[in-house]
């Protein structure tokens, strides 16, 4: 086998990878062209002809390394530029790919969170219910050892911020269904309201009058069963913090301006009733013809 073939089977099997490669060839073109120019250089120089062969060579060499190393070099940073903006723009696709599903899987929950709590919302008490619509306008404290409460927090309907003591937490409303409880609420106000004047009646109407602004306490003599028209509990105008003094007559909170809304007139959002302003009528007895 002749030397040449030798020596390429020799630096054959030296190309172990792309940057050998590449250096092999700058080697060869610089020793190319330290032939062409660099040996007439080495002569007026004054170099032994016999070491021009080995100036050349050695030339050659050494630049065709320095310029293979830095095409290397080079070659390597924007294969790294441009893989890194390829894997930064794989990884904000995926960024965005994941974004958007768990965005849908949030709306799907709130969708399905939104259809329980409308169609069991008519089923809550209505402490329950009243608790709900306050935190429409405010956070408040509530007491879960009310199982009632409980299940609020349990069913998603609120969230807790804070716990202020060992039973009591400060709670927020969920906001996935805070316009559906505005809504409800709105809606409810005005159908009870237009339910107290397609049912009125000279008491109701008389409880209204109690329920006028006035600069100055009213003391007049109250003559119809009061306690009876007035109901603690469901009415637009409610019967609270009774005593063996009188009670309170209240507006629902937010009833007040709806009904000043249909009346033209103003009212106040509560009035003392002392009991020595009843008067109850007495019933005639009935005797012998």
């Amino acid at each position: 086998m002749s030397e040449t073939a030798t020596t390429i089977i020799k630096l054959l099997s030296a190309l172990t990878s792309p940057k050998a490669a590449v250096k092999y060839i700058s080697v060869a073109v610089f020793v190319v062209v330290s032939w062409k120019y660099f040996s007439e250089l080495a002569k007026s120089f004054g170099t032994p002809e016999e070491n021009i062969s080995i100036v050349v060579l050695l030339a050659g060499v050494g630049l065709g390394s320095i310029v293979g190393q830095i095409v290397t070099w080079v070659g390597e940073l924007s294969w790294k530029f441009i893989n890194g903006r390829i894997e930064a723009s794989k990884l904000a696709k995926q960024a965005i790919e994941e974004k958007a599903a768990n965005e849908l899987k949030m709306a799907k929950e709130n969708e399905r969170l939104l259809q329980k709590y409308t169609e069991s919302f008519p089923h809550l008490g209505w402490e329950s219910k009243e608790k709900l619509r306050e935190l429409t306008l405010r956070d408040i404290t509530l007491d879960f050892s009310n199982l009632a409460f409980k299940a609020l927090l349990e069913n998603k309907y609120i969230k807790v911020i804070s716990q202020i003591s060992n039973r009591t937490y400060l709670v927020t409303l969920n906001p996935v269904i805070a316009e559906a409880t505005k809504s409800t609420w709105e809606q409810e106000i005005k159908e009870n309201v237009d339910d107290y004047f397609l049912d009125m009646t000279p008491e109701k109407q008389k409880v209204l009058e109690l329920m006028e602004f006035r600069e100055e306490d009213d003391d007049s003599v109250i003559e119809f069963d009061i306690k009876s028209t007035v109901s603690p509990y469901y009415s637009c105008i409610r019967r609270e913090a009774e005593d063996e003094n009188g009670f309170w007559l209240c507006f629902r909170s937010y009833y007040l301006d709806e009904f000043s809304k249909r009346t033209g007139r103003e009212y106040q959002d509560e009035s003392w009733i002392d009991k020595n302003r009843i008067l109850l009528p007495v019933e005639p007895e009935g005797g012998n013809a």
